[in-house]
């Protein structure tokens, strides 16, 4: 079920464009930390958006976020972290909001129910 792609580039894109990017929020819906007045200097230069912290400058670490499902059904988001973020922000900057879960699930129950009938029938 989570090999689908479409279904872990939803789970990231939603985690990085919306929780991140557009709401300056993690996973449990808390505000992110505030940007440096150095921080908003520099995003303004770039023409970055600076209104709530991001987490994107380069665009690096948003690229990096991964979907990794075990054979137990465990899923996991992970990502590149080379700048120690999930230290400054917490790890719930790499958790599925659960708006996120409710906005996935339907997908997700009809990528079960499309496997469940490949297996009865095959």
């Amino acid at each position: 079920m989570f090999t689908d792609v479409s279904i872990k580039d939803e789970i990231t894109e939603y985690i990085t464009e919306v929780q991140l990017f557009k709401e300056g929020v993690d996973g449990l819906g808390e505000k992110l930390e505030q940007y440096t007045p150095f921080t908003i200097s520099e995003k303004k230069k770039k023409g970055q958006k600076f209104s709530n912290t991001t987490l994107k400058d380069t665009g690096q670490f948003y690229n990096s976020f991964k979907v990794v499902a075990n054979a137990g059904g465990e899923v996991k988001i992970v990502a590149n972290d080379i700048h120690d973020l999930t230290k400054k922000y917490g790890i719930n900057i790499l958790t599925l909001s659960d708006d996120g879960i409710e906005k996935i699930k339907p997908k997700v129950i009809e990528k079960i129910k499309e496997y469940v009938i490949r297996t009865m029938y095959s």
